[in-house]
């Protein structure tokens, strides 16, 4: 399978400004909120990812990536960001909730994310 992350990348910046962030409400937009996790199932889903059932966490989001023709490039390592890349920080096992946080390189430099820090809690 191959993706078209261009497209969920696409949806995400359409987004911007215009969702609020919360842990706790659809976290895939579809209610006007979204979250880390939330967001990046939203764009990899419209970039044709295969269903998880249900919207992942940081935590639970490890397997479907890998399901979905990812690879681990790097673990608690640096390395060289490059578009599309899906990051995951927190170590699996203690990433769930706040303790991890997750997004999509947009280029070697920049990556669009869903964050509270955005815009006094409007993401992504």
């Amino acid at each position: 399978m191959t993706l078209n992350i261009g497209n969920g990348i696409g949806a995400l910046k359409q987004q911007i400004g215009c969702a609020t962030y919360s842990m706790y409400g659809s976290r895939n937009f579809s209610d006007g909120t979204c979250d880390c996790s939330g967001s990046v199932y939203y764009a990899l889903r419209l970039a044709g990812a295969s269903s998880f059932g249900y919207i992942p966490s940081t935590e639970t989001m490890h397997q479907w990536l890998l399901d979905n023709n990812y690879e681990l490039i790097a673990e608690n390592t640096e390395w060289q960001m490059q578009a599309q890349d899906v990051i995951i920080w927190g170590r699996k096992g203690e990433s769930a909730g706040a303790g991890g946080h997750t997004g999509i390189a947009v280029d070697g430099q920049n990556w669009i994310e869903c964050t509270a820090w955005y815009g006094g809690g409007n993401g992504p």
